[in-house]
């Protein structure tokens, strides 16, 4: 967006030989926790998205990145109670539709409206108070 100050992020999907990679030396279940111990910073902040239950490899990645002291948010669709019961979770999303392609779009409206808040918190420093951290 023209004007809008640009934020750096990684999505840990999008590099096909480092997911292959890792889940051939340690297992689909930890693709997300062993990346996000190598990369993530303590102010950072993890987002997972799942259009329904969430797999292990995302709650794992969740789990490790609480433990770094990421700030935690999951974007999810229809039945979200294991997300819902899972204490790595800060925030959870959640988009009410079974249908995985309104999920998807729910999902992404929902991104839009946490990149322009975050863009709120830049534009008006201490909104938030003292204690919050954008």
């Amino acid at each position: 967006m023209v004007g809008k100050r640009a934020l750096p992020a990684i999505s840990l999907t999008n590099d096909m030989a480092t997911l292959t990679g890792l889940a051939h030396r340690h297992g689909w279940h930890d693709v997300f926790a062993y990346q996000l111990r190598y990369l993530a910073h303590p102010h950072d902040i993890a987002i997972a998205v799942s259009q329904d239950q969430p797999g292990q490899n995302i709650l794992r990645g969740l789990r490790v990145a609480k433990q770094m002291g990421l700030l935690t948010i999951a974007l999810t669709g229809g039945n979200s109670e294991v997300m819902a019961a899972h204490t790595a979770v800060d925030h959870i999303l959640v988009a009410p539709a079974e249908e995985l392609q309104i999920v998807k779009e729910l999902q992404v409206t929902i991104y839009h409206i946490l990149w322009e808040l975050l863009h709120v918190c830049f534009a008006q420093p201490g909104l938030l108070g003292p204690q919050e951290r954008p």
